[in-house]
């Protein structure tokens, strides 16, 4: 308890003498099991915590709650790096409420989060709400990077507001990103995971949002992964590509009940026993699915209209539900309820298995089957 009182006294000074002169906080922690608090009100400050060791934790975990950082105001920055295992950016709420490790409330922020080591933690996994960054405003920059390790997790990335960018990258294997999650309009997230046996999940509510998530390189293959993506809203872009060795799964969806429109939804996955599911609900959305390698299966289903057609006899197709799928012993099936639908499935190689399934009116299907 009295190293508790002398890290904090040490650093609510280094914040009371920073602010008024410099608008700027500094806290540089060697060796382990320590800890940091940062609260700054105003415009243009900037935080910057740098922690060296094993066990040292940004925010409080079983002590009173607080944010690890808190800003409230506009144009601020804060930037924490931590080097070494099981380090932490989060803070313990036993009522539940939403609250995070980094908190900005305000416009035209910069949040930054640099983890490098072993099971190395931002946010906490005991609460469904407990983000390692939240920002609310407009026109925030997020980045958390966890690099060089295993085992390390994201429990949330969160952005409320407009113009908003989010980036998580995690190099290492058996990595987690619970969710990366924005909800407003013209928004873009980046998440890159390079590694075997990593799980992303990606949440996206407004609209004209663009979103990426991948996992492995063409030169970092990876294998047993897992991705996530939710979509809710109207012209979202989302893309989702893994490249690796196999055993993968991709999962895209934009639920019926909230009737989206106008939203294109890709998957790519390269390698072997690859799964990629797409579920689609709305009118004049489209979905494509691509599939490189052998022994894949790919399945996409839409509810709604004019997913994939224009014209009233079902002639025409833009955007259409597509599968494409390279190699050996893959198996597509596309299942639509709607009307003025249309879909495209092209397999080459041996082995294959197509089927599709349309309920409605003015529908319209291709398939192409080659060696």
């Amino acid at each position: 308890m009295k190293r508790f009182f002398m890290f904090l006294i040490l650093i609510l000074f280094i914040v009371g003498w920073a602010y008024p002169q410099h608008n700027q906080a500094t806290v540089e922690q060697s060796s382990n099991n320590n800890f940091a608090l940062i609260k700054q009100v105003g415009n243009a400050l900037v935080t910057t915590v740098t922690q060296t060791g094993d066990g040292n934790i940004v925010g409080t975990v079983g002590q009173a709650a607080a944010e690890g950082v808190l800003q409230t105001g506009a144009n601020n920055t804060a930037s924490i790096t931590q080097f070494g295992n099981g380090n932490q950016v989060s803070q313990y709420r036993s009522d539940k409420n939403v609250y995070a490790g980094l908190l900005q409330n305000g416009a035209g922020n910069e949040a930054t989060i640099i983890q490098v080591g072993d099971e190395n933690k931002v946010g906490l996994n005991i609460y469904a709400y407990h983000a390692g960054i939240e920002q609310i405003g407009d026109n925030n920059i997020a980045a958390i990077t966890q690099q060089n390790g295993d085992e390390n997790h994201v429990r949330e990335l969160f952005q409320s507001g407009v113009s908003n960018q989010a980036t998580i990258l995690q190099d290492g294997s058996e990595n987690y990103v619970a969710r990366l999650h924005q909800t407003g309009n013209l928004n873009t997230s980046t998440v890159a995971q390079f590694g075997d046996d990593n799980e992303i999940e990606v949440s996206i509510n407004g609209a004209l949002n663009n979103s990426s998530a991948e996992q492995g390189t063409d030169l970092a293959r990876s294998s047993d992964n897992e991705a996530t993506q939710w979509i809710n809203g109207t012209s979202n872009t989302v893309t989702l590509t893994q490249l690796g060795g196999g055993h993968n799964d991709a999962f895209q969806w934009l639920p019926s009940t909230y009737n989206g429109a106008e939203n294109i939804l890709s998957l790519t996955q390269d390698g072997q026993d690859n799964e990629a599911t797409q579920k689609v609900g709305g009118d004049f959305n489209a979905a494509t699915t691509t599939q490189t390698g052998g022994y894949n299966c790919a399945l996409t289903i839409t509810y709604g209209n004019h997913n994939g057609t224009t014209d009233v006899d079902g002639d025409l197709m833009v955007d259409p539900v597509t599968i494409a799928q390279t190699g050996d012993y893959h198996y597509a099936s596309i299942w639509q309820d709607g009307d003025l639908n249309g879909v495209i499935i092209t397999q080459t190689g041996d082995h294959h298995s197509a089927e599709v399934t349309q309920t409605g009116n003015n529908n319209k299907c291709i398939v192409t089957q080659s060696n």
